[in-house]
């Protein structure tokens, strides 16, 4: 733990977005410009020394690893007790106000804890019924973060049922052509934990799974994901470490799926709009909208 206080896993001054470094922050020198292998090192030495997968201890110790380690561009606002027992606590201040939570007594002191039922339901497998969400889910929601914790939120999205079950523990998901900016999967690189909400169309309910990914190139394992004989040259293997429903309360108090409150789409900006108004009155929404229009209409880059 001294040697880490004494490095930074993140960007050196002047790095490219996204490029891994171990910095020195005594000398301000690169250690080395493979972060995510020497911090799978430590995930891995953390898992043997917790000697069993469902205990929780090496999770802290694990996390401690990762926050303790900031450096240039890494969150600096937690601070871990010495005990890798105890739960992190954050001193955060925001300018609109100083009434904040910043641990989990004050918030459960707040909300309170959770039904013994709703503990029971989390599970670290599917079973029949969870298998039914993502066998009918055409659409998911996949949560990564790097290691400093900045996260990201992606939809995926294809015929019913595109994530294949494995078995009861593991998913594949096939990782279809899209921007290239690849935020998901740079995260995953470096940080493999990964959640997941598969959505149902006209249900409330839905499932989560969280998990550990890796990216997988083999070309047997993917084949079976092709659609219109195009299959996806990468996927993302998910080994779950919990799966379980989520209640239906968020989709009903927004009335979700109830057709007569849906938006009229003309009513919302474009996305040349938008490019408008980031780039300036000189940027050509129509044009833009027109031509990928007719991007869509050809399905041009979607396998």
């Amino acid at each position: 733990m001294e040697y880490l206080d004494s490095i930074g896993v993140g960007s050196a001054p002047g790095a490219q977005h996204g490029e891994g470094q171990v910095w020195d922050r005594q000398q301000g020198t690169i250690v080395s410009n493979e972060s995510s292998e020497i911090i799978r090192m430590f995930i891995s030495a953390c898992d043997g020394l917790a000697g069993k997968t469902d205990d929780h201890w090496r999770v802290d110790m694990r996390d401690a690893i990762i926050c303790r380690s900031g450096g240039p561009g890494f969150l600096q606002s937690p601070t871990i007790s010495n005990s890798l027992n105890a739960p992190m606590t954050v001193t955060a201040a925001h300018p609109r106000t100083s009434q904040i939570i910043n641990t989990e007594v004050q918030l459960r002191a707040l909300i309170g804890e959770p039904a013994a039922l709703t503990c029971t339901k989390i599970s670290d497998r599917l079973n029949a019924m969870t298998r039914l969400f993502i066998e009918r889910s055409p659409l998911v929601c996949i949560a990564t973060s790097d290691l400093a914790g900045r996260c990201d939120l992606s939809p995926r999205g294809d015929p019913a049922g595109f994530v294949r079950i494995l078995d009861d523990r593991t998913l594949l998901m096939p990782e279809r052509p899209g921007n290239r900016l690849a935020d998901s999967l740079r995260n995953l690189l470096v940080n493999p934990h990964i959640g997941l909400l598969f959505v149902v169309p006209g249900v409330t309910d839905t499932l989560r799974v969280n998990g550990r990914a890796t990216i997988t190139v083999d070309a047997a394992l993917l084949a079976p994901c092709a659609v219109g004989g195009k299959p996806p040259l990468l996927g993302i293997l998910v080994d779950m470490e919990e799966a379980y429903t989520q209640c239906s309360k968020a989709f009903l108090r927004s009335h979700l799926w109830d057709v007569e409150r849906f938006r009229d789409p003309t009513t919302m900006p474009t996305g040349g709009q938008v490019l408008r108004a980031i780039q300036g009155e000189q940027f050509d929404a129509e044009q833009y909208d027109a031509e990928r229009a007719q991007r869509y209409r050809n399905q041009v880059g979607f396998y």
